[in-house]
């Protein structure tokens, strides 16, 4: 698969070089995804006098020194000279044409600019933080065709895209998706996890996973359709004996009428332990 970087999420926008420093780290995840499923990122020649501030291009940065006390630099550094002199450039292999007109909103061109490159690839391009670029999506006209282009300026992003695709597992796309929230799938037992379950069941839990997510403690709490609450079983039926549960308390909430999904909360965080099908277990608890 191949994504295109977008060269007009960099046009001088940020106010400082630290503004833009601070995007990478979105950047740097994203790119773990890509390496980790060889992903393509192309980007044109030129992409290194992209702007960054009103005075400082990539090149500008890649070069500047005045930021290493930053414990982050070398991620940054090993990040942008990737970007900036390693290929592969779209302009190797160049996929569009002036035999058609494309044309969009950010520029006065109608061809050799990425956006139209991507048109002619899997219509995927990566855009750095930038206000015209907040949408999932990015409108492109090819001759009297428009086109919507998928615009990733997350991993949540990718990973959406890749997961829609078949491209990665549940498993893969919940452990990565849940990264720094307030629930995780870190720890999801393989017996009673994704791999379990139905399709329809697996949509059901990630999709309740993502509402829990995105609520509040408070909220979780009192939220009538997750009826969040300890799972107090007597020690002949308790589902979660052993050491390896010892000293944890375990949670329950729903994610339909039938389906169940059991947890422990440590630091603010639901570590999600099993799946549930049948809600058997739930009732004894």
């Amino acid at each position: 698969m191949d994504i295109v970087i977008n060269e007009f999420s960099l046009d001088g926008d940020f106010h400082t070089i630290d503004d833009f420093l601070n995007s990478l780290f979105e950047i740097i995840r994203v790119e773990l995804v890509m390496e980790e499923h060889s992903l393509n990122l192309l980007k044109h020649y030129d992409f290194y006098s992209s702007l960054v501030t009103k005075n400082h291009t990539l090149q500008d940065i890649l070069q500047d020194n005045s930021y290493k006390t930053r414990s982050e630099v070398r991620k940054f550094k090993a990040l942008l000279n990737n970007l900036i002199n390693n290929p592969p450039f779209w302009n190797d292999s160049q996929k569009h044409s002036n035999k058609n007109q494309y044309n969009c909103e950010y520029t006065d061109k109608t061809f050799d600019y990425s956006l139209a490159e991507a048109c002619e690839r899997d219509q995927m391009v990566l855009s750095f933080s930038h206000d015209n670029f907040k949408e999932t999506s990015i409108k492109i006209r090819k001759n009297s065709h428009e086109m919507k282009l998928h615009n990733i300026f997350t991993s949540r992003g990718l990973l959406d895209i890749l997961y829609n695709e078949n491209m990665i597992e549940p498993t893969y796309y919940c452990q990565n998706w849940f990264i720094n929230s307030k629930i995780s799938t870190e720890y999801l037992e393989k017996e009673y996890g994704f791999d379990s379950l139905e399709k329809e069941e697996i949509n059901i839990f990630v999709s309740r996973l993502k509402l829990f997510e995105q609520l509040s403690w408070n909220e979780i709490s009192s939220y009538d359709g997750l009826d969040f609450k300890t799972y107090k079983a007597n020690a002949d039926k308790n589902w979660f004996k052993g050491p390896n549960y010892s000293g944890k308390t375990i949670y329950k909430f729903r994610a339909n009428d039938k389906l169940r999904c059991f947890g422990y909360k440590e630091n603010e965080i639901m570590y999600v332990l099993r799946f549930e099908r049948d809600h058997k277990h739930s009732d004894h608890g």
